[in-house]
């Protein structure tokens, strides 16, 4: 059997293929949704993209809802880069957000999503009904709390008050009290926050183990011992103790 050649492209090619595939499946999209009349939103709830992701291991885009708006342009009511990060409804944009806007948007999801659900189309009130009732909850009686969360880290669950964030214990018990802009899953025995003054890291009895002192920071992900930080416009690492410390095999 002879050996066939393989035509050779650049990367430079390669890459404009790409994206001409992205444009085509753009203005498909477009085209899906302008066909339904005034209803011209798709929303999902807990809908997951089966794309793998680019480590393999979980998928690359997420969406909750599209739409065309007034200007004909796609929007999203809600996207993450990665499921498994987003678990409030802090971690995604609840309100319609135009595609351009995203820092990549995936344009062969987006269709997918749209060409899989056009039977569920609805008008934009329906899909902010809808989006009202999947991030509020509503019917779900959380006392005292704006929101709860569904998932329980180091014995606690983050809720929301007046916008706000905190944790309490299974029993209802506020252990961290909700004054925090953003709270994250606790890592490592502790919870990446952000106050007005910066980020910092708070242990499960509510304890500033790391001051918020904070540009931007990372945690201590995947029972990583240094996490890493931005102060004064550099990153840098620091240990548990907030102490500032090199990376190395044996404190990764």
């Amino acid at each position: 059997m002879a050996n066939k050649t393989v035509e050779k492209i650049s990367p430079d090619t390669f890459l404009n293929e790409m994206n001409a595939i992205n444009d085509k499946t753009k203005d498909a999209v477009i085209d899906l949704l302008s066909k339904q009349g005034d209803k011209r939103y798709i929303a999902v709830p807990d809908w997951e993209d089966e794309c793998e992701g680019d480590d393999g291991d979980g998928t690359e885009v997420s969406i909750f809802g599209i739409g065309l708006d007034d200007d004909d342009e796609i929007c999203i009511a809600a996207v993450v880069d990665n499921i498994g990060y987003g678990h409030g409804p802090d971690d995604f944009p609840q309100e319609w957000t135009k595609a351009t806007e995203l820092w990549n948007p995936n344009y062969c999801a987006f269709y997918r999503f749209v060409a899989n659900n056009i039977d569920k189309a609805m008008t934009k009130e329906e899909a902010d009904e809808l989006a009202k009732k999947y991030w509020n909850r509503d019917g779900c009686d959380y006392g005292k709390y704006d929101w709860q969360d569904d998932f329980i880290f180091n014995g606690l669950i983050k809720v929301r008050l007046d916008g706000k964030y905190g944790f309490i214990n299974e029993d209802g018990e506020e252990i961290i009290p909700c004054k925090y802009e953003k709270a994250y899953a606790f890592e490592g025995g502790l919870s990446l926050v952000k106050s007005k003054e910066g980020y910092g890291f708070v242990n499960n009895e509510g304890e500033e183990i790391i001051p918020c002192k904070y540009e931007d920071a990372h945690g201590f992900l995947f029972g990583a011992k240094t996490a890493e930080v931005k102060l004064n416009g550099e990153w840098i690492n620091i240990d548990k103790t907030g102490k500032q410390v090199q990376v190395t095999e044996e404190n990764w």
